[in-house]
Formats: structure tokens, sequence, C-alpha cells
């Protein structure tokens, strides 16, 4: 029987005490060996990750599936085996107590929420399955993209309502406004210092990150608007120090670590409370689609690659070069290692410049309508001044309806590739 090690050498052994376990049950040899071949995946990228199997959530889940698509060695199918095999896993180990991995049905405050769904086989038996959203539809690629703004406002205006505790309630409407306007991961988001607010408000707005995902996590410089930084800091000398302050005279915690996002007992906040946070505020919300911390991400990543196109545009700069420039610059501010795993930002941001045109557009041509409709009845009296304008009218409404409609390609056309 195989068995499951970290690229290290070091033994899986919750892995591979589950393959006994499997094979206890009369499993064959065989069907070991593929449960063996599909759970090493989930090691290696565990290990890649720097991750503990306790941490599992959602959104590493999904990251999972990205990275084994990456890979480009398994049709969606597969892919969606694999995944099911994952949760199969981590279903036993909760059960035997492994770790508290908490998997449930939304809303039941789980870390791993997924759906029941009740199928027909060929032999027409009814047989339930899990489904996650890290699963594929067969055969299609899975994009997750940029969170749209009116969701984002959707989730913060819910802070006031998230929990019982005033600390909590801020510090929630904190973490969202620091990761639309920095785009950080949620491991870097919890990794923040008290210090380094107060270094990036009495300096020049940049704000000390420690970047996930790179070896020895190095240090990167991201700026934070000046009113971002207001409302963080209001949360730290307010809501933060009255919890600090009454948690220590109680006696139950220790000194103030100083993490900003920090637990109730002032220890480090966890990334997977970031996870259930957005859970939560996108369940009262009622919110149906996606809304993560990492959709944040992609939405200040966009914005930041918008911004660098419409300045080379300015100054006539355009182009496949152009447009690689601006990835590396948008990296230094990221943390992307790799600034060619950035081009669906490209995308992502001519199709956003489109729409805004479109929608500037079409409010310009229904204001314009409606001035002239203003200006025909207070200054033309004659009825060849009212056929005109009539004639104008007409012909701008004819043109609003036949606005062009602005697709996933639009960039082809606008100078860039």
């Amino acid at each position: 029987m195989k068995v499951v090690f970290f690229p290290n050498g070091r033994s899986c052994w919750e892995v591979n005490a589950y393959l006994v376990h499997c094979r206890r049950l009369g499993l064959t040899v065989g069907t070991i060996s593929t449960y063996a071949s599909e759970l090493s995946l989930l090691v290696r990228f565990l290990y890649l990750r720097r991750l503990e199997l306790r941490e599992i959530d959602d959104d590493h889940l999904i990251e999972f599936a990205d990275w084994l698509v990456v890979r480009d060695e398994s049709s969606a199918r597969h892919i969606n085996r694999i995944l099911s095999r994952v949760l199969a896993f981590i279903g036993w180990a909760e059960c035997i107590s492994l770790g508290p991995f908490q998997i449930g049905r939304l809303g039941e405050q789980a870390i791993i929420t997924v759906e029941r769904r009740v199928v027909r086989t060929k032999r027409l038996d009814r047989v339930s399955s899990d489904r996650h959203a890290a699963m594929l539809p067969s055969g299609a690629k899975r994009v997750v993209r940029p969170m749209p703004l009116e969701v984002f406002r959707r989730l913060l205006a819910q802070c006031e309502r998230s929990a019982k505790r005033t600390f909590v309630k801020s510090r929630n409407r904190a973490m969202l406004l620091i990761l639309a306007d920095t785009g950080i991961r949620r491991e870097e988001l919890v990794w923040i210092r008290v210090t380094d607010v107060l270094d990036a408000s009495k300096g020049d707005g940049m704000l000390k990150v420690r970047t996930s995902k790179r070896r020895g996590n190095p240090i990167r410089l991201v700026p934070v608007p000046a009113l971002t930084l207001q409302e963080v800091m209001k949360y730290i000398r307010v809501q933060r120090e009255m919890h600090m302050r009454r948690h220590t005279k109680s006696g139950r915690g220790s000194r103030d670590k100083g993490w900003v996002f920090c637990s109730q007992s002032g220890s480090r906040l966890a990334a997977a409370t970031v996870s259930q946070t957005f859970s939560d505020l996108r369940a009262l919300a009622g919110v149906s689609e996606r809304a993560t911390a990492h959709m944040l991400r992609h939405r200040y990543i966009t914005l930041q690659v918008i911004d660098r196109i419409k300045r080379l545009r300015n100054i006539g700069i355009l182009g496949v070069e152009a447009a690689a420039t601006v990835l590396a610059q948008v990296a230094s501010l990221s943390g992307h290692s790799n600034p060619t795993s950035m081009w669906d930002y490209i995308d992502w941001a001519y199709q956003e410049m489109a729409s805004d045109a479109e929608n500037r557009g079409t409010l310009e041509i229904g204001e314009l309508i409606r001035e002239l409709e203003v200006f025909g009845e207070a200054a033309i009296e004659s009825s060849e001044g009212r056929a005109l304008l009539s004639r104008v009218r007409s012909a701008l409404a004819s043109q609003l309806e036949k606005a062009p409609k602005l697709g996933v390609l639009a960039h082809q056309g606008m100078g860039l590739g």
C-alpha cells in the first residue's frame, strides 16, 4: 500500500491514517493507491503554501483548484474528483478530531461550506454528493473575478450588524477597508502590527506588509489612502484600545501583543476568521454570489492596472511592452513573484474601462436630451425651431439605443495588443 510523504520527506500521518482506515473498510489496494495519488496533490499544495491541515478553509480549497488547473495535467472532471476525495478526507479527519475543520452548509458558521446535492444515476438510484465552490463545471475553467463595487458596499454596510461587541464591528469594518484599498492577502492582513499602521500614518502613508507565498516573507511597501488610514487609526485608538484595556484588567489575558486585527483574547486573528467574516457579511447582506477577501484583492489590482494604463495612454504609450511594464509595476504592490501570471488583470481592466465609457456615454446622451427638452420649452417659440430640436432629440435617442456594447476583447480595438 502506498505511503504519502511531504516533499521534504516527512510522512503525512493524517493522510496515511485515512488510507489505512479505507483499507480496513475493505477497499482494494488499487483504490487505495488512487486515493493516495489524489491526496498527495493536496499534501504537496499544503507544503508549497506552508499551510497546516487544520488551517484549510474555503479560500484554500479554491486556491488548490486553481493550482490544479494551472498544472494543466487534469480535466475539470478529474479535478472535481480530487476535490471530492479531499472533502471526504477532511470529513473523516473532523470526525476523529484531527482539526476544527467545521464542514457544513452556508449559514451554519462553517469554515468549509458545501452544498448537498441529490442526483440520479443511470440505474435511477438517488445518490447524494457534496458540492463545493472550488469545483469546476464540466469542461470549463473557473475564473474568480473582481468583487463588484456594489457588493462591497453591501458587505461594508452590514459590519454594524456583524457582531454584538462594538470592538468586533469596528474591527470588521477596518479589515474590509484595508483589504479593499491595499489588495493584500488574508495572511498578510493578520500579520499587520499596530506599529506598522502608526508608522504609515505619521509618515508617507506607505504600509509595511509581510509578503506571503514568498520565501522569507519579504517586506513590501503598499500605499494606503489617507481616509482609510484615519479609519483604521480610529479603530486602533478607540475600540481596540478600550477592548485590550478591559481584557488586561480582567486578568483573562496577557499583555497586548500588538496585532492590529486581533481576536477578543488579543491573539493574532486567524486567516480563516477573515474568510468566515466575509461569509457572515454575505449572509447578512443577502448576497447570493461569491464574495471573498481574495475578490477584493482582484478588484484592487484591476484598479491599479486601469490607473497605469490611462497614464500611459495619455502620453501615447501603448502596446504589449507597455502592458508588461504595467504588470511589473503592479506586481511590486501586490506581492506577485511573477508578473506573467497577471495577464487576466489586463482583460479585466479593459472590461471595466469599456463599461465605464459605455455608461458615461449613455448618461451624457440622456442628460443632453433632457437639456434640449428644457431648452426647447424655454427658448424656442417658432415651429421651425421646435421641429429642429425634435429631429436632434430623435437622432440622439436613436444613437442611445444603438450604442455598441463593448465586450471582453474590447481592448483589441483600444490600442493594446
